[in-house]
């Protein structure tokens, strides 16, 4: 298992694959959400992050540390905007629209 970090980094969105952060905020949001609602900590983003890996659709080409230190928020991201979604639909199912 890959090193855990204890607290998280800013990661600059230029520095990242966007084909890569497309795949990995659909997966967070789709497989990610429907398993995890919450994220509490850095630790548990890591293993969160590493956890999604095999339900990414293409090869991440990096390792395990590197991807998890990279795209650790984006799974955050998607996992929280899954969030929104279903709490968005809700309410509009109940409003009847």
């Amino acid at each position: 298992m890959a090193k855990l970090p204890t607290s998280a980094k800013k990661v600059k969105s230029q520095d990242l694959n966007q084909e890569l952060v497309a795949h990995v905020m659909h997966t967070a949001k789709t497989v990610g959400f429907r398993n995890f609602k919450f994220i509490e900590d850095a630790i548990e983003e890591a293993e969160i992050t590493q956890e999604l890996i095999k339900h990414i659709p293409v090869d991440i080409g990096i390792s395990v540390e590197e991807f998890t230190e990279k795209y650790g928020q984006t799974v955050y991201e998607g996992i929280k905007a899954g969030r929104t979604d279903v709490q968005s639909n809700g309410k509009k199912r109940a409003q009847g629209t």
